[in-house]
């Protein structure tokens, strides 16, 4: 009897098991090529979720077994250390940030799931078997995505000779990729080569079938090429280097939490704006804000500081260690040899442009693969066995499952809630796309409830109210009760966007949201005026080398018929940006009503210069029709007249933070 009930527990042990490898496996494979449509986030928080959702529960199910054995074997490596040691930095960022429940659903979701990934693949791959079939997973993955790519790189030559279903044209679109991005797929597809092509020559030499690799080895290659030279006829966007090492640094210099932990996992965007050098402007990017840096290390030492850096780095360090003992033993086999080329390119691939999620799945597998497969050869220098027998009272094991039951529940329940709100915001956007602007209303505020955290959101919630606001007050005899509506739509636009401002204080474009909201409503809100332009100098402190915020601010003035600020504020936006053509004309605008004859005419000369060019399109031959006009075709000589002669000094600051007001309006 005992022996039977010992066998039942050995199988169940054994089903465990392999439903833990079947999940990894589906992971491992759906991940790649995972989107939801539905969603307005559609590649990046579905890919989140699929990962965390489902090593979350090969985990619980692996903890299962664990609790169910009385005898226990724990694989650790060299690489668990600083693995762990990243991921709680995170985390430690994480709590440190703004706005965390936002940062929370940002990168950690990624670092904890690889994480657990990895640690899983160690533990549980005791065959080698095992490991070729998750690298097959991977390749099969890749070999989908290698196809893709050469039907969309051929589809172009042949698109008006095929009929193509309406519903599977947008997917065949070069802009579209399962992966996210064409840069994404092609930085995977980089990784995956080396080590399918180390399994295709050890098979070969093996005599052994080669067909399952050697078909997924040319869909790859094909693939990589392809995406490559789509990526060279379309450049992808990527912050240059310098500005990515200048937003570091001062991210760095900022204050001391974020010296050693970063602005925050999530809120790269919030230092990019902050820190971005005037230099920028000079570049065709001028006016984007950025969600992520040049590179994997700059983005990270900007997020989580320091210290996160530094974890990133004993990680990357104890790699190259490992790999080069290994490599100078000479006892490495080909599949061995294939996962170090493949692990080395995903770190030079770091070092040189964004690493996609996909990317980083790619490397944690591939070090958990490297570890599983030096403790199948017997090495006991780089992986540890640690055996532990528990008997019936032990608390450890119930503990752990507790434990890990409550992560998985409790981060499925909020990915869950982010990924619903989500949703329906898709569904806000394509009802505003067609004009439905009650449906529009309705799915932001469902979006809002599952998820208050987003500022996102909110913003688009005060724009859509005042969009209503405005439709309902166009229209002729109003009643009293429609009043009362466009007066509750104007004041729940108001508060939205205060609320974006709370949640994300340091974030310019919700700055730049509240001063619209306020701009739009400066003829009846008493006081709007003066909130509008507080709000848009909270913006430009924020993100201080914008011009475009500088010629905003401008309009507000002069809309005003507060002339002198006016110039002063376009003024500052030619200095951030002399080819500026906006900034010009306005500039030259507010000359003219300041009476400087002059420096008018010099501006509009200059933005003859900028927009004339190329073409005479009918802003330039406004603006020549502007200069005759003036009458005078002589121009002050640039060299001794600057663009902000004659205009006095305005102070881009506040002097004191003006409170906005509660929403009340004047009739």
């Amino acid at each position: 009897m005992f022996e039977q009930l010992k066998n039942q527990d050995r199988d169940l042990g054994s089903q465990l098991e392999s439903a833990t490898f079947v999940l990894i496996l589906a992971c491992i494979f759906l991940t790649p090529l995972f989107f939801l449509p539905i969603l307005a986030s559609s590649f990046d928080l579905s890919k989140q979720v699929l990962l965390f959702v489902l090593t979350g529960l090969a985990a619980v199910i692996y903890t299962i077994k664990l609790t169910l054995s009385t005898k226990t074997t724990i694989i650790r490596s060299v690489f668990d250390r600083p693995l762990i040691a990243f991921v709680t930095v995170t985390i430690i960022a994480t709590l440190l940030s703004v706005n965390k429940f936002v940062s929370l659903a940002s990168d950690p979701v990624i670092y904890i799931s690889v994480l657990i990934l990895f640690l899983l693949l160690t533990q549980t791959i005791n065959k080698e078997k095992q490991l070729r079939q998750i690298l097959k997973a991977f390749f099969y993955s890749g070999a989908i995505l290698g196809v893709w790519s050469t039907i969309q790189f051929i589809f172009p030559f042949v698109s008006s000779k095929v009929t193509v279903p309406a519903l599977l044209a947008p997917y065949l679109n070069s802009n579209f990729n399962p992966t996210g991005s064409t840069l994404s797929m092609v930085i995977f597809l980089a990784i995956l080569l080396p080590v399918c092509f180390a399994l295709y020559y050890e098979t070969k030499i093996k005599k052994e079938s080669v067909n399952s690799i050697l078909y997924p080895l040319v869909l790859i290659s094909v693939g990589l090429i392809t995406g490559l030279a789509a990526l060279f006829k379309n450049h992808p966007l990527i912050l240059p280097f310098e500005e990515g090492w200048k937003i570091a640094t001062g991210t760095i210099g900022q204050s001391l939490a974020s010296a050693f932990f970063g602005v925050g996992p999530g809120h790269f965007v919030d230092s990019f704006t902050l820190h971005k050098s005037v230099d920028f402007n000079n570049s065709v990017l001028w006016n984007l804000r950025f969600i992520a840096s040049s590179n994997f290390y700059f983005y990270i030492l900007t997020t989580t500081g320091i210290v996160g850096f530094a974890a990133l780095i004993w990680l990357i360090v104890q790699i190259i260690k490992t790999s080069k003992k290994r490599l100078d033993t000479n006892l490495t086999s080909f599949v061995e040899k294939g996962l170090i080329t493949s692990l080395f390119v995903g770190v030079v691939m770091m070092a040189i442009l964004p690493t996609p999620q996909i990317g980083l799945l790619a490397i944690f597998t591939f070090l958990g693969l490297f570890i599983a497969l030096l403790r199948l050869s017997g090495n006991t220098k780089y992986v540890f066995e640690e055996s532990e027998n528990f008997d019936t009272s032990s608390w450890q094991k119930p503990a752990l499952l507790i434990l890990s039951l409550a992560i998985f529940l409790g981060g499925s329940y909020f990915l869950g809630s982010v990924a619903l709100a989500d949703f329906h915001f898709a569904k806000s956007i394509k009802a505003a796309a067609q004009n439905q602007g009650t449906q529009t209303y309705n799915e932001q505020i469902a979006a809002m409830k599952l998820n208050p955290w987003n500022d996102n959101y909110r913003v688009s919630y005060s724009q859509t109210n005042l969009a209503l606001g405005n439709a309902l007050a166009s229209q002729p005899n109003l009643s009293d009760q429609q009043k009362q509506t466009v007066l509750t739509l104007v004041q729940q636009s108001i508060r939205e966007a205060r609320n974006a401002v709370a949640l994300e204080p340091r974030r310019a474009s919700a700055w730049e949201n509240l001063s619209l909201i306020y701009k739009s409503l400066i003829n009846f809100a008493q006081g709007a005026d003066q909130f509008a332009i507080s709000s848009q100098n909270q913006a430009i402190n924020f993100d201080p080398s914008n011009p475009r915020l500088r010629l905003d601010l401008g309009g507000i003035y002069f809309s005003l018929k507060d002339y002198q600020s006016a110039g002063q504020a376009f003024s500052q936006a030619v200095s951030l940006k002399s080819d500026y053509a906006n900034a010009h004309y306005n500039l030259a605008q507010a000359a003219k009503e300041l009476k400087l004859k002059d420096q008018a005419l010099q501006q509009l000369q200059l933005t003859a210069n900028l927009i004339c060019s190329n073409n005479q399109n009918a802003d330039c031959q406004k603006i020549n029709e502007e200069i005759a006009t003036l009458g005078d075709t002589q121009s002050p000589s640039l060299a001794t007249t600057s663009a902000s002669a004659g205009l006095p000094n305005i102070k881009t600051q506040p002097p004191v933070k003006v409170s906005s007001p509660g929403g009340e309006l004047t009739q």
